[in-house]
């Protein structure tokens, strides 16, 4: 493979892996908003007064709304603390000079 097409294919995959985020961005955001929608008369009204509403199986804590909510908020998280860790990581790996070592370790590694 030549130079000028693996940039090429890199360019290709670049740009397919940031579309691909940003329609994944817009349809969870497209799914937060229609959530919010309507769910505002179940969120507006006293919580003596919630378990009588038709959706409450779904926006209580426990059912399918109130669910997917804590496990996507558990999921941002995760995704934070990696995030933090590997730039801390990788700044220690720097001040040292452990990276130059690696890099020269997996260059020879992808040459075979």
């Amino acid at each position: 493979m030549s130079a000028s097409s693996a940039a090429s294919s890199s360019l290709v995959w670049r740009i397919a892996g940031w579309t691909s985020l940003g329609l994944l961005t817009l349809w969870l955001g497209f799914v937060a908003v229609i959530v919010t929608v309507v769910g505002v008369p179940y969120f507006v009204l006293e919580e003596v007064v919630r378990p009588d509403h038709g959706l409450h199986d779904l926006y209580r804590p426990a059912g399918l709304v109130g669910l997917a909510t804590g496990f996507l908020g558990t999921g941002l998280m995760i995704v934070l603390l990696v995030r933090s860790a590997d730039r801390t990581r990788a700044s220690t790996c720097h001040r040292i000079n452990l990276c130059t070592a690696i890099s020269d370790s997996c260059t020879k590694l992808h040459q075979l």
